[in-house]
């Protein structure tokens, strides 16, 4: 990588500390190192849905400028916008690996992705291990510019990566999504996507990531998600 390449990146990792100090504060970025170096348990619902029973393609048009792109072993990770540009090393190591990346392009650049994976999955990162069974694939990665995140560029990348699933034979997509993230729950019930009944408990201890999955009964969703919300001043 040249240094002019690694400037966006540099600049693009930056916009990214500043926005976790703006909000978790010195005290919080702390807290956040101890969870993430340390020792920390997380609680995921197992959320997924069908890929055979889609709207048509036309049903959600793609906004004008807005141009959605699947991408594999092969291809060049597009110019990415500057709360992504940081990851664009991440994005080719996803690609040489056989990941399928789905990406939302404006002017040329990516202002927001989702990936899949249709073989068992290895985050070296989080030091996640995912099976994944003949004919699904395990979704993951859904990352949206800030300055995009109120223009349902999320949803309709979703549906466009569920729709190349399709195509591709996979009859079910499954992802996990943290227990108290109610945003990203919301979001993927909008698009289809159920609870299984099984959560997934990560363990993690000083670099050891420990997995087991345990099953349950009904829904976990918190009471709190479902009280009706009310308005300020």
């Amino acid at each position: 990588m040249s240094e002019s390449d690694a400037l966006p990146e540099r600049s693009g990792r930056l916009q990214h500390m500043a926005a976790n100090l703006r909000k978790l504060g010195l005290r919080g970025m702390a807290a956040k190192a101890i969870r993430d170096h340390v020792f920390r348990q997380e609680l995921s619902f197992i959320l997924a849905r069908r890929t055979d029973d889609l709207p048509p393609a036309d049903a959600t048009p793609v906004p004008d400028g807005v141009k959605l792109v699947e991408l594999t072993r092969g291809d060049a990770v597009p110019p990415l916008s500057g709360w992504l540009a940081h990851r664009c090393a991440d994005f080719a190591g996803l690609l040489e690996d056989g990941r399928i990346g789905m990406f939302a392009l404006t002017d040329g650049q990516a202002i927001a992705c989702i990936w899949a994976s249709t073989e068992d999955f290895h985050d070296p990162n989080s030091r996640l291990f995912v099976t994944v069974p003949e004919g699904e694939a395990y979704a993951f990665g859904m990352m949206v510019d800030h300055r995009y995140r109120d223009r349902s560029v999320a949803r309709l990348l979703a549906a466009f990566g569920l729709r190349q699933m399709n195509a591709r034979a996979v009859i079910r997509v499954f992802n996990y999504c943290d227990i108290g993230n109610e945003t990203s729950y919301r979001a993927q019930a909008g698009i289809g996507f159920e609870e299984t009944g099984e959560l997934m408990v990560e363990t993690r201890l000083f670099g050891l990531n420990l997995q087991s999955r345990r099953r349950y009964r009904g829904s976990r969703v918190p009471p709190a998600w479902n009280r009706p919300r009310l308005r300020r001043g």
